[in-house]
């Protein structure tokens, strides 16, 4: 979670920090990163916005959120990171 003293930003929220350990402002991304021996990098990124962002249209439209994202779940976002990384095999 990214620290947020400010609301004004996309996704900033109250919730727990595991950085600070209390709850503050801040937002959530959900990552996926590759690694290996010598290096580590990202693969995909989405921002997690909660029901409340989602569903406070003033909010959204001062930080530019498109009407048509929708609520998702943090493991939601996940699977669809996966989703478009991890190649799909073909089924007979």
């Amino acid at each position: 979670m990214r620290n947020r003293a400010q609301r004004h930003s996309e996704g900033v929220a109250r919730q727990y920090c595991g950085a600070l350990g209390k709850i503050a402002n801040g937002q959530v991304a959900v990552t996926l990163h590759r690694r290996n021996d010598e290096m580590n990098w990202p693969m995909g990124w989405e921002l997690y916005l909660s029901e409340y962002w989602i569903s406070d249209t003033e909010l959204r439209k001062a930080a530019g959120i498109p009407g048509e994202i929708e609520f998702q779940t943090k493991p939601a976002l996940a699977y669809k990171i996966l989703a478009l990384v991890v190649p799909r095999r073909h089924q007979p």
